[in-house]
């Protein structure tokens, strides 16, 4: 993890960060805080584009996913943002929700309805939005005037309603499978 801190550290100015980490039942607190400092470092430093694909041992069935911090919530220069194993939670703050996203990347992502409303919503500028095998909601609704992409994989027997209002749209991809199978 030093060598992490060290590459960081000696930059001014980050426009990409992709973080692919693993951690097991031992290391994971320490961990989350590392993650959380870097990402901190990353938004305070205006990223642009943020890949964090976090895996934990697979023999834990349920596995755990990153909390992502409020204050990826508040980045007003962030324009990519893919995530794979976390999980969305309304920001405990009052300042809510300012993304400037173009593009939005959610695989095994938990994020309950409230929040994955007001996330798609707050995003003006979107143009790409994936949601990929993610848990904690029955409904989706997407609408905007920049949505070009949308592409869906959805857990059929979870999933009740998907419903897209884009002018713009280029491409609709939805697919899904069955709990279990």
């Amino acid at each position: 993890m030093d060598y992490v801190e060290e590459s960081i550290n000696n930059v001014n100015r980050i426009d990409r960060l992709n973080l692919v980490v693993k951690f097991s039942r031992l290391n994971r607190q320490e961990g989350d805080a590392n993650i959380e400092r870097w990402l901190n470092y990353a938004i305070n430093n205006n990223v642009k584009e943020l890949f964090l694909s976090y895996h934990t041992n697979p023999r834990f069935r349920n596995g755990w996913r990153y909390v992502l911090p409020d204050s990826l919530y508040r980045s007003t220069s962030l324009e990519t943002l893919d995530l794979f194993g976390c999980q969305f939670k309304q920001p405990r703050s009052d300042s809510g929700i300012r993304f400037s996203l173009k593009k939005l990347g959610l695989s095994r992502v938990f994020i309950d309805q409230e929040t994955l409303q007001t996330v798609v919503s707050s995003c003006d500028f979107l143009e790409q939005l994936c949601i990929e095998s993610c848990q904690g909601f029955e409904v989706v609704r997407v609408a905007g005037h920049k949505l070009e992409v949308v592409d869906l994989y959805l857990d059929r027997d979870k999933v009740q309603i998907v419903a897209v209002s884009a002018p713009n749209l280029r491409l609709l991809s939805y697919g899904g499978g069955f709990e279990g199978v």
